[in-house]
């Protein structure tokens, strides 16, 4: 006789609503785009005026150093990642068009917050004043506009964190297969994502830990899901660069400081720590929104730990320029933290925080290549 088949532990009771938002494909498309509107105008605008931010300089310089008559398969292969100058160079335009590509990708995670807030029945003003202050933040201008990779990177980690938390608790195996391919897509965009992915598959156990307790084969198939397009993809590069160079070393032309500790071990990581603790001052909606999680589950609380954690690893690493993205990273994913159905009390709490991490990004804006946006625009 046939044995039983096997599936999954029983999907956790789950107040956020399965359902899409808003309803049709074509409704969600307008939605984003329109998010998308203000960050296309100062993308022109900025383009018009010849403003252009190091990141994509950078980027565009690589890719067209990369696809210069004299450039060899082997120089080729050892650009990792390799989604970045792709991109750069299947666009025309220059790094103006990296901004506007930027800003795009800004009104897609800007409605995937928002769609996240309305399954989880936040209330309508919380919304609008939570989206205000991450999107109307000088930070999330400068990355969405003019650090492509580093953006395209985030959105790629916050499409999989969506996914994975629709695979944990709305039992989406969909949502598992988004995850991992995000993840990997992440990866091949960023250097920096190779810590998220990591972090990601620790993180699985804790913020499953209702639903996959007593069950380790279900947790392995969970991270299995999620962690395996990344390693195929790393593995399949690292093989074409041994198959046509010899060696496998992974160039990260993006990240050309990475791991040359200039303070020492000790003294960058406590560096990495400190610049960490104010980028979580300046996101104080990721306090709150983990906080608030951990009376109704405080395993996944600690789960998301990991996303602090993987910012002082990758600052440590020097695997990205310090453009405030780590701030944009903790915002967004304190916008997903938030609890369903939030009372008055953590509604107000958030409110408040949302306002002040919004005053201290603008008072404290002077990272990375932000200071220069906000001159060029004359603020």
């Amino acid at each position: 006789m046939a044995s039983p088949p096997y599936s999954l532990p029983p999907v956790l009771t789950e107040r956020w609503s399965a359902v899409r938002w808003p309803a049709t494909a074509g409704r969600r498309t307008l939605t984003r785009l329109a998010l998308s509107a203000p960050y296309v105008v100062l993308a022109v605008w900025l383009q018009a005026r010849g403003v252009h931010s190091l990141p994509n300089a950078q980027l565009e310089r690589v890719a067209g150093s990369l696809s210069r008559p004299g450039a060899t398969v082997g120089a080729v292969t050892r650009a990792f990642p390799p989604l970045g100058p792709a991109i750069a160079r299947l666009l025309p335009g220059g790094p103006g068009t990296l901004g506007i590509v930027g800003a795009l990708g800004a009104g897609a995670v800007l409605h995937l917050c928002w769609e996240r807030l309305v399954r989880a029945s936040v209330p309508r003003w919380l919304i609008v004043l939570l989206l205000a202050g991450v999107g109307g933040s000088p930070i999330f201008w400068y990355n969405a506009t003019g650090n492509l990779v580093g953006f395209v990177g985030l959105i790629a980690f916050v499409v999989a964190a969506a996914g994975l938390l629709d695979f944990l608790y709305l039992g989406r195996t969909t949502g598992g297969y988004a995850a991992g391919l995000s993840m990997a897509f992440a990866v091949l965009c960023d250097p920096a994502a190779l810590v998220y992915a990591l972090s990601m598959a620790i993180a699985i156990p804790f913020l499953g830990w209702e639903r996959f307790r007593g069950e380790p084969i279900a947790i392995l198939s969970a991270v299995a899901v999620v962690v395996f397009p990344t390693v195929a993809a790393v593995t399949a590069w690292a093989f074409l660069e041994w198959r046509f160079t010899g060696t496998v070393n992974h160039s990260l032309l993006f990240a050309s400081g990475a791991f040359g500790f200039p303070a020492g071990l000790a003294g960058g990581l406590r560096a990495a720590a400190s610049h960490v603790g104010w980028e979580l001052t300046c996101a104080p909606v990721f306090a709150v929104g983990a906080v608030s999680l951990l009376p109704r589950r405080p395993m996944a609380a600690v789960g998301l730990l990991a996303v602090p954690l993987d910012l002082v690893l990758t600052a440590w690493f020097g695997l990205h320029a310090q453009t405030g993205q780590g701030i944009v990273l903790l915002s967004i994913v304190g916008l997903m933290a938030v609890p369903s159905r939030p009372n008055r009390i953590i509604a107000a709490v958030l409110a408040v925080e949302a306002v002040a991490g919004a005053v201290c990004t603008v008072a404290l804006s002077d990272v990375g290549g932000t200071a220069h946006l906000l001159r060029a625009m004359g603020l």
